[in-house]
């Protein structure tokens, strides 16, 4: 496993950025934002995630920003950017996170767990990684797929032959979610690397939006040929929020755009 040292380190930081991004975020009409999103651009290693706190009273909100507070603790000690190092590091933070969320909340006798997805992208390749149904989208050469894991009853039912896809929506089990942080005493993250392509378009929504914006809408909006600042892809996250909005959405409402340059 290589392992960069400070010397390394601040020379790959003058380096060109790899990642652009933008992002938003709104508590909709909820009384309180239980969405946690971390955007980190760093040059040896960008990390973008996005958390949604489940659980009343606060308790959600409070377990996605432990996880994102985790996360940036982890990345700021971190010193070793290999990808099959990184892999295990977050796989075994993604268990860390899950053991403290289900054990403070056991001692409280409350109900909390979060979501999570999380890309960590390196200068050809990234890895993604989620629990539950926060999920990533990639749109490439004109067409959007969603390349994450989604993690709940209605999906399993599909994979396993019980439903045909044009059921998921209508399920009363698309919102039961399988597996989410600090929901049990284990957690099994669902991780793959891909290799990226300059200007592939990575999206992590909330179920707040893409529950009320079609992929297809999603495409339409991000699908371009041409490189993008990060105003420009923040300004799209900001469009693309406010139509959840407009069409009703009934959660929290959280996008991060990230375009490899």
């Amino acid at each position: 496993m290589e392992t960069l040292s400070e010397e390394q380190v601040d020379e790959t930081l003058r380096m060109k950025p790899f990642v652009r991004y933008g992002a938003a975020t709104e508590r909709g009409i909820r009384s309180e934002n239980q969405d946690s999103y971390l955007a980190r651009p760093e040059l040896v290693m960008a990390t973008f995630a996005v958390a949604d706190g489940v659980g009343g009273h606060q308790f959600g909100g409070q377990a996605s920003r432990l996880t994102i507070d985790a996360l940036n603790s982890e990345l700021d000690s971190n010193r070793d950017y290999s990808p099959d190092y990184v892999t295990l590091l977050m796989k075994k933070k993604y268990e860390q996170i899950n053991t403290y969320i289900f054990e403070d909340a056991w001692k409280r006798n409350v109900v909390t767990a979060t979501t999570l997805s999380m890309l960590n992208i390196f200068k050809d390749s990234m890895i993604l990684s989620n629990v539950g149904d926060t999920k990533v989208f990639r749109i490439r050469d004109g067409e959007i797929h969603c390349i994450s894991d989604i993690q709940t009853a209605a999906w399993e039912e599909f994979k396993d032959g019980k439903i045909r896809r044009e059921e998921i929506e209508s399920n009363p089990y698309r919102h039961v979610l399988t597996q989410a942080l600090g929901a049990d005493k284990t957690i099994q993250p669902y991780m793959k690397t891909e290799a990226t392509r300059s200007l592939d378009i990575y999206l992590i929504c909330s179920d707040g939006l893409y529950n009320f914006m079609a992929s297809s809408r999603l495409l339409q909006i991000f699908d371009h040929s041409v490189l993008l600042s990060n105003k420009q892809l923040e300004a799209l996250c900001i469009q693309c929020v406010h139509e959840a909005l407009v069409n009703q959405s009934d959660d929290n409402v959280t996008l991060l755009a990230v375009q490899i340059v």
